[in-house]
């Protein structure tokens, strides 16, 4: 059982919240929302004491592998970028 105050329940009732924002915002705020949500992740391995301990491979290990979907989202987001100037042209 995961207690309530826990680190696993507020995650969890984060990613609740941030599926029903996201429902509500456009395709180029979900894109932001996206790319917000993986930096803050990333910043928080990078910079801050984890409390929760470090990925067994090793701390670079998850920097390498979060790097690739921040890229992901990065370009996502240039890409969403590109279609609303697109979209707000025509």
């Amino acid at each position: 059982m995961i207690h309530e105050d826990s680190p696993t329940a507020s995650a969890r009732s984060l990613v609740q919240q941030t599926r029903a924002t996201a429902a509500h915002l456009d395709f180029h705020d979900r894109a932001d929302l996206l790319r917000n949500l993986v930096k803050a992740i990333r910043d928080a391995v990078k910079f801050d004491p984890l409390q929760g301990g470090r990925a067994p491979a090793g701390h670079e290990w998850e920097l390498d592998g979060m790097a690739a979907v921040g890229d992901a989202a990065e370009g996502y987001y240039d890409n969403a970028v590109r279609a609303k100037l697109q979209a707000d042209q025509q």
